[in-house]
C-alpha cells in the first residue's frame, strides 16, 4: 500500500506545524510520594503524602521502613526487612504499597484496596497487598512481631483517604464500583467532573483536563490533515489531533490485496510499520475503551495512532513537549479516547 503508507508517513511527521509559534517544554511531575509523618492523640502513626494520607495503629512505631518511588511508598516490617537483606539480599518483610497510576491496570491486582482519585494530578490512588507470608520466619521472634502487626491490616485499609476528601472515605476491592470507570479522568456528567469531552470528526472524543484550551486551525493546517489542536496553559504542551482516509482511491478489493501482499493483517499494522522506519519508537499496543492504540514517541513527541470503527480512517493525537510520555495530564488525555455513544 505504498499510496497510503506515504500518507500515513506525511501525518506522522506533521507535528511540527504549530510549532513555530509555541515553545515546549512540559514541567516534570511533583513528588507525590514525598511525606510528612506525625503521632496522633491516640498513639497511632500518620503519614501525610501529596494527596492521601495513612494512619498506622500506634503499636507499629518504630517498626516499620518506607521506600518510594516516584509513584509508590512501600511499608515494610523494619526486623524482617532487614534480615532478608541481610541474609538472602531480597526485599523481604513487605506488608503493603501505597501506589498511584493514571490507569486501572491495578484492578488485575489479586489484592488491593482502592482509596480514590484526584482531580489535580488525574491519579488513582490504592494500596497492594503481598499475597505470600512476608516475614522473617527463620527467627521466631521477628516473625511472631510481623505476625501482630499483619493482623491489623485491615486498620490500614480502613484510614487510608484522600485529603482532598477527609477521613473514612477507603474503597475495599470488594465495592468496585467506587472505582472511576472511564480513562484516568473523572467520570463524565457527574457534579465532580471538571474537564470537558471534545468530539473529533463526530467519530470519536477526548477529556481536555481544565487546563487545555483550544487553538484554532488555519486552513493550511486544515489542508494538511489537522482536525483539532490544543495547549496546555500551564506548561508548554500542545495536542495535534490528525485525521488521513487512508483507503481513498482504493477498492475493498485492492486493500485486501495490498495487505496481504505486506504481510499485514489489520491498517494499524500499516501504521506501526511507517512509524517505524521513520525512526519513531513504538511503545507499546493499548486497548482504551475498546479501541486498539499504538503508542509511539520520538524526541519531543508522543502520541497513539488508532483506526476508525470502518478501518479506513487513521486518527492520529501527538503531543509536543518535553517528556511528554511521563506527563500525567497527557496520559490522562490519550487514555479518555473513546467513540461517540
Amino acid at each position: 500500500m505504498k499510496k497510503s503508507l506515504r500518507k500515513i508517513i506525511a501525518a506522522i511527521c506533521m507535528g511540527t506545524m504549530l510549532l513555530s509559534c509555541t515553545a515546549y517544554g512540559a514541567d516534570s511531575s511533583q513528588n507525590l510520594m514525598a511525606y510528612t509523618d506525625n503521632v496522633l492523640s491516640d498513639g497511632s502513626l500518620i503519614y501525610y503524602f501529596e494527596e492521601v494520607a495513612v494512619t498506622l495503629p500506634a503499636d507499629w512505631q518504630g517498626k516499620i521502613q518506607i521506600e518510594t518511588t516516584d509513584n509508590s511508598a512501600t511499608f515494610y516490617h523494619k526486623a524482617s526487612h532487614e534480615k532478608w537483606q541481610e541474609k538472602y539480599g531480597q526485599e523481604g518483610g513487605k506488608l503493603f504499597t501505597l501506589s498511584c497510576t493514571v490507569n486501572h491496570d491495578f484492578q488485575e491486582l489479586p489484592d488491593f484496596t482502592y482509596i480514590g482519585f484526584s482531580d489535580q494530578s488525574v491519579m488513582n490512588y490504592f494500596m497492594i497487598f503481598p499475597t505470600d507470608f512476608q516475614a522473617y520466619t527463620d527467627d521466631s521472634a521477628i516473625a511472631a512481631e510481623f505476625q501482630q502487626m499483619n493482623t491489623e491490616i485491615d486498620f490500614v485499609k480502613q484510614h487510608a483517604y484522600m485529603l482532598s476528601e477527609g477521613d473514612n472515605n477507603t474503597v475495599s476491592a470488594a465495592e468496585p464500583a467506587a472505582i472511576p470507570t472511564t480513562a484516568p479522568v473523572a467520570v463524565p456528567n457527574t457534579e465532580e467532573y471538571t474537564g470537558s469531552w471534545v468530539q473529533i470528526m463526530d467519530e470519536f472524543e477526548i477529556c481536555l483536563l481544565p487546563d487545555w484550551e483550544e487553538v484554532e486551525l488555519d486552513e493550511e493546517d486544515k489542508a494538511e490533515g489537522a482536525y483539532y489542536a490544543a495547549k496546555c496553559v500551564d506548561q508548554d504542551a500542545v495536542l495535534i489531533v490528525m485525521a488521513m482516509d487512508l483507503t481513498e482511491g482504493y477498492t475493498q478489493e485492492e486493500i485486501e490485496a495490498e495487505l496481504a501482499e505486506g504481510n499485514f493483517d489489520s491498517m494499524l499494522e500499516v501504521a506501526e510499520e511507517a512509524l517505524k522506519q521513520q525512526g519513531y519508537t513504538i511503545e507499546k499496543t493499548e486497548v482504551i475503551h475498546d479501541i486498539p492504540c499504538t503508542f509511539f514517541s520520538y524526541e519531543d513527541a508522543y502520541g497513539i495512532v488508532f483506526m476508525d470503527q470502518g478501518d479506513s480512517v487513521m486518527d492520529v493525537l501527538y503531543f509536543s513537549g518535553e517528556d511528554m510520555e511521563n506527563n500525567d495530564g497527557v496520559q490522562s488525555i490519550l487514555h479518555s479516547v473513546r467513540w461517540v455513544g
